[in-house]
């Protein structure tokens, strides 16, 4: 398992890094961030990214221990009072 979760965490990093590379971060700004009137976000790099954060939402799941999801649920529903 702590290789699985090593290799994994070595992925994410890279992936990060690469992400927040100069002229990855650009292109990243100019698909999916860009606010100028009139510009739309590209739907090829939209819907990647959803699935990208799909994907990583899914291994979130899957990691968090039960304890912290009881107790983010219970913190939550006091701040909803």
């Amino acid at each position: 398992m702590d290789e699985t979760l090593s290799s994994l965490n070595i992925q994410l990093k890279k992936a990060l890094e690469l992400l927040k590379s100069p002229k990855i971060s650009q292109q990243l700004h100019d698909s999916l961030h860009n606010h100028e009137p009139g510009v739309l976000p590209i739907a090829s790099s939209v819907a990647l990214a959803n699935q990208s954060i799909d994907l990583i939402h899914e291994i979130e799941q899957l990691l968090e221990p039960g304890h912290l999801v009881l107790a983010d649920h219970f913190l939550g529903m006091m701040v909803i009072k």
